[in-house]
C-alpha cells in the first residue's frame, strides 16, 4: 500500500490533514485540529512522504518572463508588510505561466526542513490556480471563491487564463457579497450568467450562500473532479485545498 501525507496549515492555527492511498486512489481520513508544532513534527515522522501547504495572506504571483529569483524578498514587500520571523518561498505554476512567492514562519519552515527530503511544500494559491483550470472550458468566463474562516480568495478565469487572484478579510455576510459583487462590476461578468464556484468553509445552511444566491444566479460546489473516494460524510468542496493538492503533483 502506498500511502502519503498532504497537510494544510492556515495563517489562523487550523491544521487539516488526510492520507492518500494511491493504489485505490482514496482517502484514509481526514482530520482537523488546532495547530500545534508537536503535532507537526509527529505527523512528518510518520510518513515516508508528505505535501505541505500553507493557507496564508501573504503571497503575490509574478509573470514567468520577469521573476527574478534573487528579487522575491522585494516582488512580495510591493504588496504585503513581511514580518522578520518568516522565510520567503516561490513555487512556478506552469499552467498559469507565473510564479507564486509567499512567506511561511521560520518556525514552520525549521520543522519542516528536518524532513526536507520527504517533504514538499506548497501555498493554497498555487494549489487553486493548478486545479481550477479542471472545472473550466476553453473559452468560459468563471469565478471562483474559496473560503477560510474569515478570509476568502476570490479567482476569476477567462478560459485557462488567470484573471485574478486575490485574498480578502470579511467580517459578515454583506462585506462577503460585496466583494463578490465588486469583482464581478470591475471585470464587467455578467451576475446571470458566469458561473460562481464556491469551496471551503461554506454550505448551504451559511448565511453566506443565502446571501450570494440572491445576487448570483450560476452558484455550484466545487466538484470532486479525480473522482478520490471520500470517507463517511466528507463534502469535498469543503476541503478543496487539502484534496486537489493530489491532482497537483
Amino acid at each position: 500500500m502506498t500511502e502519503k501525507l498532504y497537510i494544510l496549515l492556515t495563517d489562523q492555527d487550523e491544521l487539516s490533514y488526510c492520507v492518500y492511498n494511491s493504489d485505490n486512489h482514496s482517502i484514509k481520513h481526514i482530520e482537523i485540529s488546532h495547530f500545534e508544532i508537536g503535532k507537526l513534527n509527529d505527523l512528518f515522522q510518520s510518513f515516508d512522504q508528505s505535501t505541505f501547504i500553507y493557507s496564508g495572506s501573504c503571497f503575490t504571483l509574478i509573470p514567468s518572463q520577469i521573476f527574478d529569483d534573487s528579487h522575491t524578498y522585494n516582488y512580495l514587500k510591493l504588496s504585503h508588510t513581511i514580518d522578520d520571523d518568516t522565510t520567503i518561498l516561490s513555487d512556478k505554476i506552469s499552467t498559469a505561466d507565473v510564479f507564486d512567492i509567499y512567506s511561511l514562519p521560520y518556525a514552520i519552515y525549521d520543522v519542516i526542513n528536518k524532513y526536507k527530503d520527504k517533504i514538499s511544500i506548497r501555498h493554497h494559491s498555487g494549489i487553486l490556480l493548478q486545479a481550477i483550470p479542471a472545472y473550466l472550458y476553453q473559452d468560459s468566463e468563471a469565478v471562483f471563491v474559496n473560503i477560510d474562516s474569515s478570509k476568502m480568495d476570490i479567482l476569476v478565469f477567462n478560459g485557462k487564463k488567470p484573471l485574478l487572484c486575490e485574498r480578502f478579510n470579511f467580517a459578515s455576510s454583506m462585506e462577503f457579497m460585496y466583494f463578490i459583487l465588486n469583482t464581478y462590476k470591475q471585470l464587467n461578468l455578467n451576475t446571470d450568467i458566469t458561473p460562481l464556484f464556491l469551496s471551503g468553509n461554506i454550505g448551504k445552511d451559511c448565511q453566506e450562500y443565502k446571501l450570494t444566491v440572491k445576487h448570483i444566479k450560476n452558484i455550484r460546489f466545487a466538484e470532486n473532479k479525480q473522482n478520490i473516494i471520500l470517507p463517511g460524510e466528507i463534502e469535498f468542496h469543503r476541503h478543496l485545498n487539502l484534496l486537489s493538492a493530489i491532482l497537483c503533483e
